[in-house]
């Protein structure tokens, strides 16, 4: 093969990871190649891939190894002039900018990095303030973590499964049993509730605005597999039966009778309620009292993406029914249709955004967010913890990464990086949804005005610090981690790395 050939084959591989962002790799690329084969051309491409990866020093280095070559190239001018700004060298600055604008004025890229060093020392500053929330990884990490406590429970299911089936052969459900339940559970937290029925089927009931919705199928898919072969193991709503002592402002649930009308271009539900209690005041008012019924009963996202309005009406109609069995009707609707209902919480995506875009509270930047916990997001905002708290009391981490994207990447490959970021981050790092093997889910990701932000539910927060590494090796950012609570504590994840 021709030397020519060879050296257009290298250029067009170097453009091709200049443009995934993978820098690494061109140094690895071009330090391999003896110095004496070195050109302009492959020095220049080694500095700017050394600036992108946080080693200043090493790129100004090798732009002066070639200053006799540089001088009348504005590019060179302007890539040490970045690399001076790095390395807080302001009057090599203004001259390497400067020159860079002389040499070209017409172009955009002096003025392109003003605002770029002013948004960098934006940034800069404002990590700074928060560094009296950094704490080491160890911090964040749960005396008891909920991948521990699903392994002790279903070590007490197996050590008492001989008496669980007996339960379950003769039906019975009474104060002994209920405390006996509570043994296992417990191990895991006080707020389960759960029975057993005919035919081996153990079931954990919650209501619908329960955080639990989004760890117990992880608990589910984590049961030994002589477990699954033999027991029915779900999650049930609260059944009629079990409704009987739920109640908002005094009204009980099995009072409010409901019906619905479907759309099928928006997928989206009409709600119609009525209740005798509700005839005394204003449609208002009883209408937030239902959504609070509701709430009881379902997750608040899965409203979000299936009811559209609601109305009160003065008198009941025939096909009205109670309020708990609206989930399994519009299931039975959707199927009609040839759609499947989303009832995993976690599965649903919903909108939200801010547009907050000069503050110095993280998130609060947010221009545009998805979420399947809408609401963290909400009690984050209202400087609530709530939800965290229920999170962390069974030893599962509500947790965000934040950091910000290269500043001079234009937005098709910020895009394309993303995306290949979230996989990542996915696939390798939590593992698969639902496998029981994973160490989290993804809850959803935001875009703010100065950060990224990718939000995670963990089990294990010992194995996610031991696989985060291999991340922070692949994308060279800065990234951080903090809990999902106003000023919750901050761990810096490339300080800590470990290789």
């Amino acid at each position: 093969m021709k030397l020519i050939q060879v050296e257009q084959e290298l250029c067009q591989r170097l453009d091709e990871l200049r443009n995934s962002g993978d820098y690494c790799s061109i140094i690895g690329a071009i330090t391999s190649i003896s110095d004496y084969k070195l050109d302009y051309d492959l020095v220049t491409r080694l500095a700017e891939a050394y600036l992108r990866t946080y080693k200043y020093r090493e790129a100004i280095d090798c732009l002066l190894s070639v200053s006799d070559k540089g001088a009348e190239d504005y590019m060179w001018h302007f890539i040490l002039g970045q690399a001076y700004y790095f390395t807080n060298d302001m009057t090599k600055v203004n001259e390497e900018i400067g020159k860079a604008f002389e040499l070209n004025p017409e172009g955009d890229y002096a003025s392109d990095f003003v605002e770029f060093c002013h948004i960098y020392h934006y940034v800069k500053l404002h990590l700074e303030s928060l560094s009296e929330r950094l704490v080491p990884r160890n911090k964040l990490i749960p005396e008891h973590q909920f991948s521990d406590r699903v392994s002790s429970f279903w070590k007490w299911f197996c050590d008492n499964e001989a008496k669980l089936s007996e339960f379950s052969e003769n039906n019975v459900c009474d104060s002994e049993v209920t405390a006996f339940f509570s043994e296992g559970t417990n191990l895991i937290t006080k707020d389960i509730k759960c029975f057993v029925e005919k035919g081996f089927k153990f079931t954990f009931v919650l209501n619908g605005s329960s955080p639990l919705y989004y760890l117990l199928p992880y608990l589910i898919s984590r049961a030994p597999k002589n477990i699954q072969n033999k027991w029915d193991i779900g999650i049930s709503i609260p059944k009629l039966n079990r409704c009987n002592d739920l109640s908002v402002n005094g009204i009980p649930i099995k009072n409010v009778k409901i019906s619905f009308n479907y759309e099928s271009e928006s997928d989206k539900f009409n709600l119609y309620f009525y209740s005798e209690e509700f005839q005394s005041i204003e449609e208002s008012e009883a209408s937030i009292i239902v959504v609070d019924m509701l709430k009881l009963l379902f997750s608040e996202n899965l409203l979000r993406l299936y009811i559209d309005t609601l109305s009160l009406l003065r008198s009941p109609t025939d096909e009205m029914f109670p309020m708990e069995q609206m989930c399994e009707k519009m299931s039975n609707v959707l199927k009609l249709s040839g759609k499947e209902m989303i009832e995993n919480p976690s599965d649903i995506r919903v909108a939200y955004a801010f547009g907050n875009e000069y503050t110095d509270k993280l998130r609060h930047d947010t221009l545009s967010g998805l979420t399947s916990l809408l609401n963290s997001v909400a009690e984050y905002i209202s400087d609530v913890n709530n939800t965290y708290m229920d999170m962390e009391n069974c030893g599962a981490k509500l947790v965000y990464l934040f950091y910000t994207w290269p500043m001079e990447m234009d937005e098709d490959k910020i895009f394309n990086l993303r995306y290949n970021f979230e996989y990542y981050l996915i696939d390798e790092i939590l593992g698969e949804k639902g496998s029981g093997r994973e160490i989290g889910i993804a809850l959803g990701s935001a875009s703010g005005s100065m950060y990224e932000y990718e939000d995670l539910l963990i089990y294990d927060m010992s194995e996610f610090f031991k696989r985060i590494d291999r991340m922070l090796k692949d994308y060279q950012f800065e990234f951080h981690l903090a809990e999902f609570c106003p000023d919750g504590n901050i761990v810096n994840l490339r300080s800590e790395m470990r290789l």
